[in-house]
């Protein structure tokens, strides 16, 4: 191939340009000793020059305008971002200094010089705090909590026995419930036997635990925190379990009428003291066990999600907000002691989502000016043909066949 054929399509964050020349500078850094008396130096080495590029960029035709506004936002971003280089492929870099020029003479175009440096890491040596251990640490103070808020306000003792068969019918609903949502799991059939094996033991041992609620809240919070750091897919399994403790009728009174009560509050208490109706206790027996499958759900999520990777910091952004709803929902309906408990799993995990996602490249949108095969597309945007997978992986609802990625649709890319 010629040289002309293996230039690259220029682009900075996306936005296209043409390269009329380029300059680098690189090279070592340097410190010469002279000495009294002596007539040969000593020059030391202290590693790489940090590099520099300056280009000399244009955009041109009826509408260059349009293209030229895109070029200079992309260049007052905040940031590093990634220069598709025509000559260098793609680079890291952040932007130092640009200078546009716009002349009558030549009318359709604009010329923009523009100084990038290479961006690099930060390596040296810093104090940081461990953000996922401390959402660890929240979730596992939380689901103490949990337990003791569930032991106050379910109970069975000194009532007819068809209430704590109903509560034995509760848990068997809940084993229901996470034998569906380990289908979504992604993990060694091992580790989602063991799993089974706990939620098959919650349903054949629902009698015996109806009887005893530390034991029942023990059963269910421990067969969770296992769903936790099973595999990939969690996330949505815990969305299964929330949304059953959320939305499930559960029945009015009795195993055998479902279908009138929703236990979307925290629970119907029963105050200490008082001659309560056994129709009563169960319904605030049934809305606890929905109370602990629900919170336990979005604590268990929470942990799992950090100590998930993400692609982007747009997804773990996403993943923050959707759990911090669901955790204030939860707080809006808690007693006080969930109340704390919970708002301190919050903080933790906004922290640690917040401070990850900001160390991680923001997705952004590109829009092929034809259908092209996934490989050119790449190329065109990162200047890495390697990453055809991810144009394809990333925009499945668009891209049916890698190798005809759509012209004149936005694509979700990654901003590196």
């Amino acid at each position: 191939m010629s040289w002309r054929e293996n230039l690259r399509s220029a682009s900075f964050r996306g936005a296209p340009f043409h390269v009329r020349s380029h300059d680098a500078t690189l090279g070592r850094r340097t410190v010469q000793h002279e000495y009294p008396l002596r007539d040969t130096p000593y020059t030391e080495d202290m590693g790489r020059l940090a590099r520099g590029w300056r280009v000399e960029a244009f955009v041109l035709g009826p509408d260059y305008m349009a293209a030229r506004d895109a070029l200079l936002a992309a260049l007052e971003e905040p940031g590093p971002g990634t220069l598709v280089h025509p000559w260098l492929g793609s680079l890291r870099v952040c932007v130092a200094r640009a200078t546009l020029r716009e002349t009558t003479d030549k009318g359709g175009m604009a010329t923009v010089s523009v100084e990038f440096l290479e961006a690099g890491e930060d390596s040296a040596p810093s104090r940081s705090v461990d953000t996922g251990a401390l959402v660890g640490e929240a979730a596992d103070a939380a689901t103490g909590t949990l337990a003791e808020d569930f032991v106050a306000h379910y109970d069975t003792q000194g009532y007819p026995e068809h209430v704590r068969e109903d509560g034995a019918w509760s848990l068997g609903a809940v084993s229901d419930a996470l034998s569906q949502a380990l289908g979504v799991v992604r993990a060694p059939s091992g580790t989602l036997a063991a799993i089974q094996g706990q939620t098959t033991s919650l349903a054949a041992q629902a009698l015996t635990l109806a009887g005893a609620p530390g034991a029942m809240a023990s059963g269910v919070l421990g067969t969770l925190a296992a769903l936790s750091g099973s595999g990939s897919g969690v996330l949505a399994a815990f969305r299964t379990m929330w949304d059953f403790g959320l939305s499930r009728s559960w029945g009015a009174t009795g195993t055998a009428a479902r279908g009138s009560a929703s236990l979307s509050t925290a629970a119907l208490v029963v105050p200490a003291g008082a001659e309560a109706t056994t129709a009563t206790r169960t319904l605030a027996n049934r809305a606890a066990v929905a109370a602990l499958v629900r919170r336990a759900a979005v604590v268990e999520a929470s942990r799992a999600a950090a100590s998930q990777d993400y692609a982007s910091a747009n997804d773990a952004l996403a993943t923050r907000e959707e759990l911090g709803e669901r955790l204030d929902l939860e707080m809006d309906s808690a007693s006080d002691r969930a109340f704390r408990a919970l708002g301190a799993v919050r903080t933790a995990l906004v922290l640690d989502l917040t401070e990850r996602g900001a160390r991680l490249p923001a997705l952004r949108s590109y829009r092929p000016g034809a259908t092209l095969p996934a490989l050119v597309v790449a190329h065109n945007i990162w200047g890495d043909a390697t990453r055809a997978d991810e144009v394809v992986s990333r925009n499945r609802a668009v891209v049916r066949h890698p190798g005809f990625v759509p012209g004149g649709v936005d694509l979700e890319v990654l901003d590196a």
